[in-house]
């Protein structure tokens, strides 16, 4: 047995070298099956490289090592390090555009091909301070598209150079990661593409829905243009008043769905109105005080106030119409003014969703309405014409008949004019006869004019008034200055100048408010109209010449102003006795 010894003793150690280099290589084997379970779930390039840096450096026992993702059209990328500080790690960062020109420019073709990697030991390092001085090998491999890495390892621990089966395990390992990095950047790049796939449908979406708004709206326009041609259609052939606003009021509302509306127009010269509603609950009893009332309130809430001929003015707080005896939920009011005498309010309640007017159906109503105006003058000066027709043929009878009266009464006229020279010589004889004329004279004549004008206004056609119209009337209430004063300093009563507008802005009563008889419909509607009939109204203004304030005070009692009162004594007491004037 001492002899076989020494010749079983290769054959051990060559068994044990043969174990040593299998459980090597299986340990190699474990680490590129675990390094590649690793990286086969992370998707994102720094964790790769972190992962692999770690993976490799463990199992080689080499204590620093950086790894690197270049991008060679940018020449930038991410750099991860371990073992080295944090100065060496930016240093590297900062040298990734020399890395890049130096190991994978084109202008060096063949230096290695796209699936080979590349591999550099100390010996090869040229003198350029690229990387960190600890590095003593370098590999080099190119990834799709223009991506290429790079990997740099120092020393091991033992201090001993990588052999061939480290070389072999390194090459494995950078295997594993170029392949699980070609994924991960392909995965990448299809996100990517998904996001800007996404991104693209995005705009189409958008795109795609400014078309099918951009249609929408030319429909609109479309349609709004349809109704504005057929409501002109509608509207030209009428010239009666009442079917004009009922067509007009039926074909807007239509058009909007609107389910309540009312348009009404008013001629302040004949004092007539017309009214025309849809969907309202309760017919309103209109007078001509409620109709001067709605268009004050309407003037008085537009946006932009005009008297203008042919003018729409939007009414700025509908609401107000629902205040003065109609019921509607108005949400689009105007006001209308074909010339300044005839005026009117249009009205519409809420569409069928219950939703405001838009900007753009309130520009379709205010055209449409521009254009009702037209018609409406037509029918305004055909009803005028009618009625100037009705007149002269009623002045041309009127005067067929006064004239038959004329001839009739001529001789009528002559007797009298004879009887009224025989009275004038009668008379004359008697008063050279006495010398001077008597009361009894003065009754006789006074009886003797009365039966010359009854005989005159049974002649003539039109006659003259025997007695003045004014004399007929009772007087007004008067209250003295004091009076008048306490109770306008209490806000009881208002002051009203009957007298023309010049003599007013000479001087007046502090306070007054002016209301010349000539302009008393257009002025009281403006400034008076809006006052309480029952609360008290003082009127001044008498002159030699003229009693304005009777005047006056009379044609408010027939605006229904139940206490009007006449100033005693007028201005000038007023200013006897010392209160204030302007």
């Amino acid at each position: 047995m001492g002899e076989t010894r020494p010749d079983l003793q290769p054959a051990l150690d060559h068994a044990r070298k043969t174990r040593q280099d299998l459980d090597r290589r299986i340990f190699y084997l474990k680490t590129l099956l675990e390094t590649s379970k690793e990286l086969s779930g992370i998707i994102k390039p720094q964790k790769m490289l972190d992962t692999f840096l770690l993976m490799t450096m463990g199992p080689l026992g080499i204590t620093r090592g950086l790894a690197g993702l270049l991008n060679t059209q940018s020449q930038s990328g991410h750099v991860t390090g371990r073992g080295l500080g944090d100065d060496d790690l930016e240093e590297v960062r900062g040298n990734l555009g020399a890395i890049c020109r130096r190991y994978f420019s084109e202008s060096e073709p063949g230096e290695f091909l796209p699936a080979r990697i590349r591999m550099i030991s100390l010996d090869s390092f040229e003198p350029y301070a690229l990387l960190p001085p600890q590095t003593h090998t370098l590999l080099l491999w190119m990834l799709t598209g223009n991506y290429a890495g790079f990997l740099a390892l120092g020393e091991k621990l033992t201090g001993q150079p990588l052999d061939e089966g480290d070389a072999e395990l390194l090459h494995g390992l950078t295997e594993i990661l170029r392949g699980a990095m070609n994924h991960a950047l392909s995965v990448l790049n299809i996100q990517q593409l998904n996001a800007d796939l996404l991104k693209k449908n995005e705009e189409l979406q958008k795109a795609f829905g400014e078309i099918q708004a951009s249609r929408e709206e030319l429909d609109r326009r479309v349609f709004h243009l349809k109704s504005l041609s057929d409501l002109g259609s509608e509207l030209s052939p009428l010239l009666d008043m009442d079917r004009l606003l009922r067509t007009f009021l039926m074909m807007v509302a239509g058009s909007l769905g609107a389910s309540q509306g009312f348009v009404m127009v008013q001629d302040r010269k004949t004092h007539r109105f017309q009214f025309a509603g849809l969907g309202l609950g309760q017919q309103p009893q209109l007078n001509e005080q409620l109709c001067e009332r709605w268009i004050y309130r309407a003037f008085e809430a537009c946006e932009n106030k005009s008297f203008a001929p042919a003018t729409v003015c939007r009414v700025h707080e509908p609401s107000v119409l629902a205040q003065n005896g109609i019921e509607i939920d108005a949400r689009l009011a105007l006001f209308l003014v074909v010339d300044s005498s005839f005026m009117g309010v249009f009205a519409l309640g809420p569409n069928i969703h219950g939703a405001s007017y838009t900007a753009e159906e309130v520009d379709f109503v205010l055209t449409q309405t521009s254009s009702f105006l037209v018609y409406l003058k037509n029918a305004v000066a055909f009803e005028t014409i009618q009625a100037l027709n009705e007149e002269l043929t009623q002045s041309n009878e009127d005067l067929r008949q006064t004239i038959a009266e004329l001839t009739d009464a001529r001789q009528r006229i002559t007797i009298l004019e004879r009887a009224r020279a025989r009275l004038r010589s009668l008379v004359r004889q008697e008063a050279e006869r006495v010398g001077r004329p008597s009361r009894l004279d003065y009754v006789l004549i006074l009886l003797l004019a009365t039966v010359v004008g009854v005989l005159f206004n049974l002649a003539a056609p039109q006659g003259i008034p025997l007695v003045q119209e004014t004399l007929l009337r009772p007087s007004s209430p008067t209250v003295t200055p004091q009076a008048a004063m306490r109770i306008v300093d209490e806000g009881v009563a208002v002051m009203v100048d009957a007298r023309p507008r010049e003599l007013y802005e000479q001087r007046h009563i502090k306070g007054a408010i002016n209301v010349p008889l000539s302009l008393f419909d257009i002025m009281y509607m403006m400034k008076l109209s809006q006052f309480d009939p029952e609360q008290p109204i003082v009127v001044y203004g008498r002159s030699i010449s003229r009693h304005y304030d009777e005047e006056l005070a009379f044609r408010l009692r027939q605006k229904d102003h139940e206490d009007v009162r006449v100033l005693e004594g007028g201005l000038q007491a007023w200013l006897a006795e010392g209160l204030p004037v302007q």
